[in-house]
């Protein structure tokens, strides 16, 4: 059993935020104590760990397109059981585990797919006036020392659809991944912000 406890420094801090935490596990129980032994005097709350799994899935949109990677391109198109054996449509996920346990909602994963040739993270960036999405050429890192990145996302189950997932990131809260129609022959994987009052149609994630 592991729990997390809040070390005040002082009275004034007893409504405080910045208070100290450390990660402590049962030591010793009596009829009347528990005992507890910290493990890590110097933990650091700001930052993710890759732990040893790793899913294989495919992603889909409502449409039933699937999501595949054209060089740092995401976008969606419509395949056949064939196609759907290539490699550019097959992600990875790779679960992190998150040093703060007051974090944000949901499992902190790092996306990657092969375009033929390379390795690609998913990753957030800036774009002009706007926020967008792209497949970065590298290995998904083992440890992350920031309490958000450019390829951490959080992946949260959604109760109202079977299947269904709601991608946020790390970088910017709110914004989550989705897809948008540039024209008739192009539809991309997005970054769209959604207010609380907003419907997120989500992604689905499908075996292979």
């Amino acid at each position: 059993m592991k729990v997390v406890y809040r070390v005040f420094k002082g009275p004034d801090e007893e409504a405080s935020m910045s208070a100290d935490c450390r990660c402590v596990k049962v030591a010793h129980v009596t009829e009347d104590e528990i005992f507890f032994q910290v493990e890590d005097e110097d933990l650091d709350t700001d930052g993710f760990k890759r732990s040893h799994k790793c899913l294989i899935k495919m992603i889909q949109n409502k449409d039933q397109q699937f999501l595949v990677v054209d060089k740092e391109l995401l976008k969606f198109e419509r395949r056949n059981q064939e196609q759907c054996r290539s490699d550019d449509c097959h992600f990875k996920i790779f679960p992190y585990m998150n040093s703060n346990p007051f974090g944000r909602l949901g499992q902190p994963v790092i996306l990657t797919v092969s375009d033929g040739r390379d390795s690609r993270v998913l990753c957030c960036r800036e774009e002009g006036s706007g926020r967008g999405i792209y497949a970065k050429i590298q290995d998904p890192p083992d440890n992350i020392e920031e309490s958000s990145h450019e390829a951490i996302f959080f992946l949260q189950a959604m109760k109202e659809r079977c299947g269904g997932y709601r991608v946020e990131s790390s970088l910017w809260r709110q914004w989550f991944l989705t897809f948008k129609a540039e024209n008739q022959y192009l539809v991309k994987l997005v970054l769209r912000k959604v207010e609380d009052d907003m419907v997120d149609e989500g992604l689905h994630l499908l075996d292979l």
